[in-house]
C-alpha cells in the first residue's frame, strides 16, 4: 500500500506515494533517500515539500498516461 506522505493537496485530499500530481506541470510522487520527492516526466527530483498548491489528479497504477 503506498504510503502517506503526511502533506494534503490544495483540496485537502492526502498525497501518497506513487500519486500524480499537477500545479503547472505533472510529477509522479517517490521515496527517495529517505524523503518524498516529485519526480517529473524528464526524471529531474525535487523534494515534496517544496511545492504548492499540489492536486493529486491521479495514480500510476490507474492513470499512468496522465504522466505522458
Amino acid at each position: 500500500m503506498p504510503q502517506f506522505t503526511g502533506l494534503l493537496d490544495k483540496n485537502g485530499e492526502e498525497i501518497h506515494e506513487r500519486d500524480i500530481v499537477e500545479n503547472k506541470y505533472r510529477y509522479k510522487i517517490e521515496f527517495i533517500t529517505g524523503c518524498f520527492c516529485a519526480k517529473d516526466k524528464f526524471g529531474s527530483t525535487e523534494p515534496l515539500f517544496q511545492y504548492e498548491q499540489l492536486k493529486v489528479i491521479g495514480n500510476i497504477h490507474e492513470n499512468k498516461d496522465l504522466l505522458d
